[in-house]
C-alpha cells in the first residue's frame, strides 16, 4: 500500500512540475522496485520520469533512468519491448554521440536483448566486441548468461551440462542477479524433466523458489511460476498430493495476475482437476476440469455427478461418459493451442484412451492409443493399430509415448486372449519392447538417483506384463523366451547398487588418472555426508535449526552441480570410461549358468508383480519359470511368519500355541514359495542362492520347515528346516550376485569392535537401550580364531572405527543399532561417544567408509531389513557397506539375542577358519547350535536370524609377499654367482 501511494505521489509530482523531477530519488526508488520484483510499479515510474522535462538526453542521471527501464521491461518479460528500449536509446544518443554506446554494460543489454528476441545468430558478434577480462563481477555473470542461454538456442552445446556450468560460475564469480540465476535454475529445472530426471528438475525449481521468495513477496508471480513448475514434477512422479501442495498456492496467485483464458490458467485448473481425480475427490476435480474449458457449456451436468462421485477412479470399469466427454473437450483445446503433434496433446490423447477402455471401447481406445503413439513419436504417422515407431532415445515426448506403447500393448494382448489372433500378441510384445526401450533409456542415464528409482518403480508393471507376454508366447508358438524372462527380473532388481557396486570395481580397474577419480570421490562423499546432515536436522521437527539447514542446503546444491559439472568434463574427457559408468553389466542366463553356477548350486530368484509371483530355478544346466497368482492372503502369511518368529516373549508366554503356529506357518509358506521350486532338484544340489522380492526379503529362509510335523511336543531340535538340507545365502540380483563373486580381497587381517556402554550412552537421545553383556567376548574370540586385533570397551568410538576399518580384512562390528524405517539414510551404529563425535554412525556415513574388506560382519540388530522399496530392494544398513564395493556380508533380519548372538558367531568363524565356504560355515554353524544349546535357546528366534549376502567363497589368506620377495633374491643372487663361477673376468677390479 505504502509503495503505491509513494508511486501515485511521484506521478503526481512529476505531471505538474514536470520541470523539477526528483531525478535522483525516482532512481532510487525505481532500483528499491526492481529489488522487490514490483516490475509494473517500476514500469510506470520509469515512463514517467522519462517525460520529465528536465532530463536532459546523454546525462548520468538519463543513462540510469534508462538501464533500470531495460531491467524493469526485461522483468516483466516482455521479449520486445527490452529491444525497442535499447534501440530508443541508441536512437537519442547517437544524435549526440554520446560515448555509453561504446560502454560494455550498453554492449551487454543489446545483446541480452537481442538474445531474448531470439535473434540467436547475432548475439555472437556482438560477444565478440567485449573483453571479459574487464568486466566487473556482475557484468561477468551476465556476459556468461547471455553466451550460455544463446548457445543452447542454437543448439551448438548440451544444455544441462551447460547450464550446470554456469551456476558453477555464478558461484566463483559471486552475486548473480535474481533475474540471471533464477532463469538458469527454471531452465535446468525444465530441462531436466524433458529427460525424465524428475527429481533433479523439483530440486532446481525449489531452488529457484526459494530465491523468489526469499527477495521478492511471497505472492509474487515468478513465486507462483516456480510452484507451478515444483506441481508438475509431482505430477510426473505420481505424487499427486504434493503436487497439489503448489498447484493450490499458484492458482492463488495466478487468478489475480492471469486472465482465465490464459492458456497457461487453463493447463493449471487442469492440473488441478487431475491432482483432484487421482485422490479421489471427484467433485473437486470436475470443478477445475470445467474452469479450463472456457466458454464451453460444462462437461458435467446435476445428473452427471453422482456417477462420477460414486466411481473411485477413471480407470476402474464402470460409466465414464462425463470423463471421456471432458477428455475430448480438452484434446481439443490443446490441438487447438499446440497443434495435433505436440507433447501436451499426446498425453491429452492418451487420458482419452484410457477413458475409451475403462468404458469397454477397447477398438476405440486401441485407435486412440495409436493416434497418440502418432502425435508422440518422432518421424511416425502411421495410424494402423498393428504399426510401430522407431524410438528416438533424445525426443522430449518419451515419458508420454511410454504410457501409449504400454496402453497399446495391454489392449493388444487383451484381444489375443479373447480372439486369439497370434499377431495381437506379437505386436504387443513388439510394443512392450519399445516401451522397455524407453525405461532403459532413462534408467541407464546420466540422470539422479532418485530419478533412477522413480522409473525403476513405474516400470513394474510393464516387467510383469512382458514376463507373462514371453511365457505365452513360449506357450503359442514353443519358443524359448527364459532367458529374456530373466534378463527382464534382472532389470528390475537393485539398478542403483548394482550401479555403485560396478562404479567401485571399473573405478578400480580404470585408466582414468587417480587424482581425477579422487575429486569424483571427494565430492560424493561431500553431498551424502550434507544430504545425511540435512535429514538429519529435518528430524528436529520444531527443533530444527532453520539456519543451519539453510546453509547446509545452499552447500548441498553447491555441491551437487559441480559433481554435475564433474561429470559433464569427464564425459568429454574420457567418453569410454564415462559410457561404461552407465553401462550396466546386468547378467544373462548364459553367464550365470557358466560363471556363477556349478553342479551343488541352485538359484531361486522372485519376481513378485501385482497379480502373479514367478520363482526362477537355475542350476547349471537348466532352468524353470514357475508362476502362480498372488494374493492379499500370502503376504498376511508372511507378515504373521516373520512377526512371531520374532516376538520371543509371547513363545515364553504360550509355548504350545506358538510352537503350532510357527510349524503350522513355516510348513505353509516352504509349500507356497519353495516346494514347487525345489522338488525338481538333482540330489547333488547343496546350495541355494536366495535372491528374493518384495515381502520374501525379510523371510528367514533357513528357518522353513520342509515337513508338516506333530505339533504337540515342543521339540524344535529335530525340526525339518530348510538349512539342513541346504546351505543358503542371498543376493539382491543374479548380476550382484555375479560382480560380488568375482570380486575378493587378499586382505585377510581381522579388525574387531565391540563398544562397552556407559550407564548415560544408554540414556542418550532418550533411547534407554540394554547393556551388551557378550559384545566384548564374541570379537575377542573373533582375534583368538583369526588373529588380527580386536578394540573392545569404553573408548570404541567412531573415529577408531573409521580409521581401522579401512585396512581389514575381515571386519567385525558387534554393537547396538537403529532402524529409521522413515528415512534409512539415518539408521545407524551405536559407539562410545568422544569429545569429537556422540557416537552415531549414520548410514549416510558408511556409504564414504572405504574398506576392501572380504568379510563385514554385522552383529547387531535388524542390519539386513529397512524400508523396502520396489525395484530397489530393502534400504537397509547392509546395502550401504555394499554401496561401498564390499563383496560380502553376515547381517541380520530382526533384533538379535546378545548371547546367542556371540555364540553363533564363533562357531562361524571356526568354520571359516577351517576353509569352508561362507554359506557352509553358517550353515554349520546354526547346525551346532542347536546340537549343543540349551534347550531355551533353540528357537530360531536365537540361531535363524543371520543370513551371508553376497561372495560365499572361503576366506582368502593373505599372501606373504615379503617371503616371495626373498625366495626371488636368493634365485637371482644364485645366478650371479653362478655366472661369476663360469665367467672369471667378472671378478676384476
Amino acid at each position: 500500500m505504502h509503495t503505491r501511494i509513494l508511486i501515485f505521489f511521484l506521478l503526481t509530482w512529476t505531471i505538474y512540475h514536470a520541470q523539477d523531477c526528483e531525478l535522483g530519488a525516482a532512481a532510487s526508488k525505481i532500483e528499491s522496485l526492481i529489488k522487490q520484483g514490483e516490475f509494473k510499479g517500476s514500469r510506470e515510474l520509469c515512463d514517467s520520469i522519462l517525460d520529465c522535462n528536465n532530463l536532459e538526453i546523454g546525462s548520468n542521471s538519463h543513462i540510469q533512468i534508462e538501464v533500470l527501464n531495460y531491467n524493469t521491461l526485461r522483468g516483466l518479460n516482455k521479449r520486445e519491448s527490452p529491444l525497442r528500449a535499447i534501440n530508443g536509446l541508441k536512437e537519442s544518443l547517437q544524435k549526440i554521440n554520446h560515448p555509453f554506446l561504446e560502454d560494455v554494460e550498453f554492449k551487454l543489454m543489446k545483446a541480452e536483448a537481442i538474445q531474448l528476441r531470439k535473434h540467436y545468430n547475432e548475439v555472437p558478434v556482438l560477444l565478440s566486441e567485449i573483453n571479459i577480462h574487464n568486466l566487473s563481477p556482475s557484468q561477468l555473470n551476465r556476459y556468461e548468461f547471455i553466451r550460455t542461454f544463446n548457445n543452447i538456442s542454437l543448439e551448438k552445446v548440451d544444455a544441462i551440462p551447460e547450464l550446470q556450468k554456469l551456476l558453477e560460475k555464478f558461484n566463483e564469480v559471486g552475486s548473480p542477479s535474481v533475474y540471471h540465476l533464477g532463469n538458469t535454475l527454471a531452465k535446468l529445472g525444465q530441462k531436466c524433466r524433458n529427460i525424465g530426471d524428475f527429481e533433479k528438475g523439483l530440486e532446481y525449481h525449489k531452488t529457484e523458489m526459494e530465491l523468489y521468495e526469499k527477495n521478492y513477496s511471497n505472492e509474487h508471480e515468478f513465486v507462483a511460476n516456480a510452484a507451478y513448475n515444483i506441481a508438475n514434477n509431482y505430477y510426473e512422479l505420481e505424487q499427486f498430493e504434493n503436487a497439489l501442495k503448489y498447484y493450490l498456492p499458484c492458482h492463488a496467485i495466478w487468478s489475480r495476475t492471469k486472465k482465465r483464458d490464459d492458456r497457461y490458467m487453463r493447463f493449471l485448473n487442469e492440473g488441478i482437476g487431475d491432482m483432484y481425480w487421482e485422490l479421489g475427490n471427484n467433485k473437486e476435480a470436475l470443478k477445475y476440469f470445467n474452469l479450463s474449458v472456457i466458454d464451453e457449456v460444462p462437461i458435467n451436468n446435476d445428473t452427471s455427478i453422482p456417477f462420477i462421485t460414486e466411481g473411485d477412479s477413471l480407470l476402474q470399469a464402470g460409466n465414464y461418459g462425463d470423463a471421456f466427454n471432458y477428455y475430448e473437450e480438452a484434446l481439443k483445446m490443446r490441438e487447438t493451442l499446440y497443434g495435433k503433434d505436440h507433447a501436451l496433446t499426446g498425453s491429452c490423447q492418451n487420458y482419452v484412451a484410457r477413458s475409451m477402455h475403462s468404458n469397454g471401447k477397447d477398438q476405440e481406445a486401441l485407435s486412440a492409443y495409436q493416434n497418440a503413439i502418432c502425435m508422440l513419436a518422432t518421424n511416425f504417422s502411421d495410424t494402423a493399430i498393428h504399426a510401430n515407431p522407431v524410438i528416438d532415445p533424445n525426443a522430449l515426448n518419451n515419458n508420454y509415448l511410454f504410457e501409449s506403447l504400454v496402453g497399446k500393448a495391454e489392449l493388444l494382448k487383451k484381444q489375443f486372449f479373447e480372439k486369439g489372433n497370434e499377431e495381437d500378441l506379437e505386436i504387443a510384445l513388439e510394443t512392450q519392447k519399445l516401451a522397455l526401450e524407453i525405461i532403459d533409456n532413462y534408467k541407464y542415464g546420466a540422470i539422479s538417483k532418485s530419478s533412477k528409482a522413480y522409473w525403476s518403480k513405474k516400470s513394474m508393471p510393464l516387467f510383469e506384463s512382458l514376463i507373462n507376454t514371453y511365457l505365452t508366447r513360449s506357450q503359442i508358438k514353443g519358443e524359448d523366451h527364459r532367458h529374456h524372462c530373466l534378463e527382464v527380473v534382472e532389470k528390475s532388481k537393485a539398478l542403483l547398487l548394482l550401479t555403485s557396486f560396478y562404479q567401485t570395481e571399473l573405478a578400480d580397474n580404470s585408466k582414468v588418472p587417480k587424482d581425477i577419480l579422487s575429486q569424483e570421490n571427494e565430492l560424493k562423499e561431500q553431498i551424502n555426508f550434507y544430504t545425511g546432515k540435512i535429514s538429519l536436522e529435518e528430524q528436529r521437527c520444531s527443533q530444527t535449526r532453520s539456519k543451519m539447514l539453510d546453509l547446509w542446503s545452499t552447500e548441498l546444491r553447491v555441491l551437487q552441480n559441480e559433481y554435475d559439472v564433474f561429470l559433464s568434463k569427464l564425459k568429454l574427457e574420457y567418453p569410454d570410461y564415462y559410457d561404461l559408468k552407465f553401462e550396466l553389466p546386468l547378467a544373462g542366463l548364459q553367464n550365470i549358468q557358466s560363471d556363477l553356477l556349478d553342479e551343488n548350486s541352485a538359484i531361486l530368484e522372485y519376481f513378485i508383480g501385482d497379480n502373479d509371483i514367478y520363482t526362477f530355478v537355475i542350476t547349471k544346466n537348466d532352468v524353470e519359470i514357475i508362476n502362480s497368482p498372488i494374493t492379499r492372503s500370502h503376504f498376511d502369511l508372511l507378515a504373521s511368519y516373520n512377526r512371531s518368529i520374532r516376538d520371543f516373549a509371547r513363545h515364553q508366554l504360550e509355548p504350545a500355541i506358538s510352537y503350532k503356529e510357527y510349524c503350522k506357518d513355516s510348513y505353509e509358506i516352504y509349500q507356497i514359495f519353495v516346494e514347487g521350486a525345489i522338488q525338481n532338484l538333482d540330489e547333488n544340489i547343496n546350495n541355494l542362492i536366495v535372491i528374493p522380492d518384495h515381502d520374501l526379503s525379510y523371510l528367514s529362509f533357513s528357518s522353513l520347515l520342509t515337513k508338516n510335523t506333530d505339533h504337540q511336543k515342543i521339540n524344535y531340535k529335530d525340526l525339518d528346516y530348510l538349512f539342513k538340507k541346504y546351505s543358503i545365502s542371498y543376493a539382491a540380483s543374479s548380476s550382484l550376485k555375479l560382480l560380488a563373486q568375482n570380486l575378493n580381497s587378499s586382505i585377510s587381517k581381522y579388525q574387531g569392535f565391540a563398544p562397552e556402554y556407559l550407564e548415560e550412552e544408554l540414556a542418550f537421545d532418550g533411547l534407554n537401550v540394554t547393556k551388551l553383556h557378550f559384545n566384548n567376548n564374541e570379537v575377542e574370540q573373533g582375534k583368538t580364531i583369526l588373529g588380527g586385533n580386536s578394540w573392545v570397551g569404553q573408548n570404541v568410538t567412531e573415529e577408531l572405527f573409521v580409521e581401522h576399518a579401512r585396512e581389514a580384512g575381515i571386519l567385525h562390528l558387534a554393537s547396538h543399532a537403529f532402524i529409521n524405517d522413515q528415512d534409512p539414510m539415518l539408521s545407524k551404529f551405536m559407539f562410545n561417544r568422544s569429545s569429537e563425535n556422540n557416537g552415531w554412525l549414520h548410514t549416510y556415513e558408511i556409504y564414504d567408509l572405504e574398506t576392501k574388506a572380504q568379510l563385514i560382519i554385522l552383529s547387531a540388530c535388524n542390519t539386513g531389513i529397512g524400508e523396502w522399496q520396489r525395484g530397489e530392494g530393502m534400504l537397509s544398513l547392509e546395502r550401504a557397506f555394499q554401496y561401498g564395493g564390499c563383496p560380502s556380508l553376515l547381517t541380520s533380519l530382526w533384533t538379535v539375542d546378545d548371547g546367542a548372538t556371540s555364540e553363533l558367531s564363533s562357531l562361524f568363524l571356526t568354520h571359516l577358519k577351517n576353509g569352508v565356504t561362507k554359506d557352509k560355515a553358517l550353515n554349520n554353524a546354526m547346525n551346532s547350535f542347536l546340537e549343543n544349546s540349551n534347550p531355551e535357546k533353540l528357537h530360531p528366534f536365537f540361531w535363524s536370524s543371520f543370513k551371508v549376502v553376497g561372495n560365499t567363497d572361503p576366506l582368502q589368506e593373505a599372501k606373504n609377499y615379503w617371503t616371495y620377495v626373498f625366495l626371488i633374491l636368493v634365485v637371482l643372487l644364485g645366478a650371479l654367482v653362478l655366472k661369476r663361477k663360469i665367467n672369471p673376468k667378472s671378478l676384476r677390479s
